[in-house]
């Protein structure tokens, strides 16, 4: 998650974030070692415990809540090593823990803000990556992900597969039996797909009533005896819900993907209207090779 969330930002935010906790930890004491002897220099007349707040901010992001607070603690006996190191006298020695332990609020309240935001931009970076009603990918994290697997085809020279299918009459059974029985519908539906697919393929909700399926290494003939099984399944799935659902299927076989995943995503969408329009044909397949396409 660390990854994803600084996926495009600044270089040194993104090399930090790839770095093992451990790492982090130890970046982190040696900065407050280089922090303690330069408030320790600079004597105890000079104010200096704001710098404190770099490794503090740096393990609260990087690692964790539970380091940030650890590390607030550090901070703050380092502080207070280093200011009666450097001579500060106090007229009474409760003084002295008094300051420290109010340093230790302030650098606990930034430890702890922090953390609480980073765990607010996870929740919302996971929110954009997973549709909450069925907890497949969204079509965003659908985009990312089969723009990746299409420079990795193009390396290796593999087929890819992508798929959509929609369900034709939600909005009638909306209409006839309400939004919730449209929404088991479509956890039903998800579910089944997700159970018939392979560790390595991608399930998406890319809209109301639309699912996309990626698949990896996948050619014509794998395609249609993997999607005629799922198919199968949801045939199944309506006979037994007695969901009244029609439902249409069409998918590209790529000999050799194009160069955007909106080209991989026309072409489907080519061949999803063409099987709406043929009752006798309940999936069809477009192979696109390198220089032209014919159907399989």
């Amino acid at each position: 998650m660390k990854r994803r969330l600084w996926r495009g930002g600044p270089r040194s935010l993104q090399v930090l974030a790839s770095l093992p906790r451990g790492a982090l930890v130890l970046l982190g004491l040696a900065l407050v070692g280089v922090v303690a002897v330069l408030d320790y220099e600079t004597g105890w007349e000079i104010y200096f415990s704001l710098f404190y707040l770099l490794p503090i901010a740096l393990v609260s992001w990087f690692v964790g809540r539970r380091a940030g607070i650890a590390f607030a603690l550090v901070c703050s006996v380092a502080w207070l090593a280093s200011d009666l190191k450097a001579g500060h006298v106090y007229s009474e020695p409760a003084i002295a823990y008094w300051n420290t332990a109010m340093q230790l609020g302030f650098f606990l309240i930034i430890s702890l803000a922090l953390s609480a935001v980073k765990r607010g931009l996870e929740r919302e970076n996971q929110t954009a990556r997973t549709d909450l009603l069925t907890s497949l990918a969204t079509r965003r994290t659908f985009f990312e992900l089969a723009a990746a697997e299409i420079q990795r085809c193009a390396r290796y020279g593999q087929k890819l597969t992508v798929a959509r299918l929609r369900l034709d009459d939600l909005a009638v059974l909306q209409d006839r039996e309400g939004h919730a029985a449209a929404d088991r519908l479509l956890v039903s539906v998800a579910n089944a797909i997700r159970d018939g697919v392979r560790a390595a393929d991608l399930v998406a909700r890319s809209g109301e009533a639309e699912f996309l399926l990626l698949l990896p290494e996948t050619g014509g003939p794998e395609a249609d005896v993997f999607l005629g099984r799922i198919r199968g399944d949801l045939d199944a799935l309506m006979r037994k819900g007695n969901w009244r659902v029609r439902f249409s299927m069409g998918s590209a076989t790529f000999d050799r993907p194009p160069g955007s995943v909106e080209e991989i995503l026309r072409a489907v969408d080519e061949v999803l209207y063409s099987a709406k329009g043929d009752e006798g044909e309940p999936i069809l397949r477009r192979t696109f090779g390198p220089a032209r396409r014919e159907n399989s």
